[in-house]
């Protein structure tokens, strides 16, 4: 990767990582409190945006090692969560049941780790045992199991494409999704360009991080200089964007 590309990414990774050290945690006064979506917001965004930063890091990384497939992969992680993220902020109102998938998936988790892990330490096994508590107060009962996706893609995708042309879903499907999973499950496969993976991984995550901003000052969570953060996002798409 050009080295101006990697700086001004790495720019915004540690700019948008120092404001968020700032946001404060949810709300645990009462079960109402933690699941009301101001509270949900607090805890979404950090770890949305530290994933995703870790991620692309990740991405600069391989590319700079010449791991171009395994960077592909990687960046269909960073896609999907931007799908969720744009999906969430349209419909605020499904942001509890993500999390109530998310708290019934851990809680399952735990379940199977206590019955099929055997050598457990006993301080691994009253850890779980904690976990599973604390998610069974936070729920107000025992979770159900949920099946393995919260939302499909396109599910998500015809409502976050709806004011685009028709046809946008599909085409966003393809490039977001289908295309990196080529890379995903190993088979013969040619070997993407780094502007393949680039280009728009760079647009998913700067989009993610550039709306995160916005709502953390928005919501008035934290007091951040959204025109700066919003000024390095135009700039790292600049600065990776196919010249010529």
């Amino acid at each position: 990767m050009e080295t101006n590309s990697s700086e001004a990414i790495a720019e915004l990774c540690s700019r948008v990582e120092e404001a968020l050290k700032n946001l404060p945690g949810p709300d645990r006064t009462s079960r109402e409190a933690f699941f009301h979506p101001y509270s949900l917001w607090k805890m979404e965004l950090p770890a949305t945006c530290g994933q995703v930063i870790e991620y692309m890091r990740s991405i600069i990384l391989l590319l700079n090692q010449g791991l171009n497939r395994p960077a592909m992969a990687l960046s269909r992680s960073i896609h999907e969560c931007y799908i969720r993220f744009e999906y969430l902020l349209d419909r605020e109102d499904e942001l509890r049941d993500w999390f109530e998938w998310q708290i019934s998936r851990d809680y399952h988790s735990c379940c199977d780790r206590l019955s099929y892990d055997t050598g457990l330490p006993e301080e691994d096994k009253q850890g779980l045992w904690t976990d599973k508590k604390i998610m069974e107060e936070l729920l107000g009962k025992v979770p159900a199991k949920r099946a393995d996706q919260w939302k499909s893609t396109m599910t998500m995708l015809k409502v976050i494409s709806r004011n685009l042309p028709a046809g946008a879903d599909l085409q966003m499907r393809r490039h977001l999704i289908a295309y990196p999973s080529d890379y995903v499950h190993l088979r013969t496969s040619s070997i993407p360009s780094i502007g393949q993976i680039i280009g728009i991984s760079v647009i998913s995550f700067s989009e993610i991080l550039r709306k995160a901003v916005k709502l953390c000052t928005d919501r008035r969570m934290i007091d951040l200089p959204v025109g700066d953060i919003e000024g390095l996002c135009r700039r790292v798409r600049s600065d990776t964007a196919p010249k010529g």
